[in-house]
């Protein structure tokens, strides 16, 4: 198992998902007290190693940020239109062009032909006629984080992920 190294120029967005409750489930002591009930440890045997007490499922919700893929596949049918990058210590998702979806970038995996940029010894040059935002999926995106009144940022750059 190895890890990815990846990286994009052009066009993505900062969403600030809500954050939405998740139920979760774990076997673990029936004692109240026990440490382990109380940090929630998973217990495999029918007994609580520490305490003697008989195992139970526990369960509790948990508070996170909404998927994207989930958030897409909801609203659109379509969780491929974008990729999620979740940066460290945030708040907020980045949410980049998958590669397939024709909406706009370049990852740089990809083949080195592309009609929006290129690369040459001065730097990355970009075709000043293309307009980022303007892509339907994009606009679709756009309109259904702003009808419901979830925080974003459409920005353009370089982006490294590491997945």
């Amino acid at each position: 198992m190895g890890i990815d190294h990846n990286a994009f120029y052009g066009p993505y967005m900062r969403i600030w998902l809500p954050q939405v409750e998740i139920d979760q489930s774990v076997r673990t002591c029936s004692n109240e007290g026990c440490d382990n009930r109380k940090n929630r440890r998973s217990i495999d045997s029918k007994c609580c190693p520490d305490c003697g007490n008989t195992v139970e499922n526990l369960n509790y919700k948990v508070s996170c940020q909404e998927n994207l893929v989930e958030f897409l596949d909801e609203e659109f049918g379509d969780c491929d239109l974008f990729i999620e990058v979740d940066p460290r210590d945030t708040d907020y998702i980045l949410a980049v062009p998958n590669n397939v979806s024709r909406q706009g970038g370049w990852h740089f995996e990809d083949s080195p032909k592309s009609e929006i940029v290129s690369f040459n010894r001065d730097g990355i040059s970009v075709d000043p006629n293309w307009v980022w935002f303007e892509k339907e999926d994009w606009q679709k995106l756009i309109k259904t984080l702003a009808e419901k009144d979830i925080k974003h940022e459409c920005k353009v750059g370089v982006l490294q992920w590491e997945s």
